[in-house]
């Protein structure tokens, strides 16, 4: 039985629906702490936060919300 995955630009377009306002979110809501870290320590936090929210939160529910647009033509 083989998967069957939406088109490419599809899913680009829902993760950028996903990574762009979770983003911007933290930047406001922990700029202030985060932007005196090291560089490398900073991108650190910010993924290490951004990523298990992207993958076990949002694009779950987002797949879930917009599959009837993803699977379609």
């Amino acid at each position: 039985m083989s998967a069957v995955h939406p088109p490419r630009w599809k899913t680009a377009i829902v993760v950028w629906i996903a990574i762009y306002p979770s983003i911007t979110l933290l930047s406001w809501l922990a700029g202030p702490w985060v932007v005196q870290l090291p560089l490398m320590v900073r991108t650190l936090v910010v993924t290490g936060v951004l990523v298990p929210l992207l993958v076990f939160v949002l694009l779950p529910f987002l797949h879930k919300t917009l599959r009837q647009w993803l699977f379609v033509g």
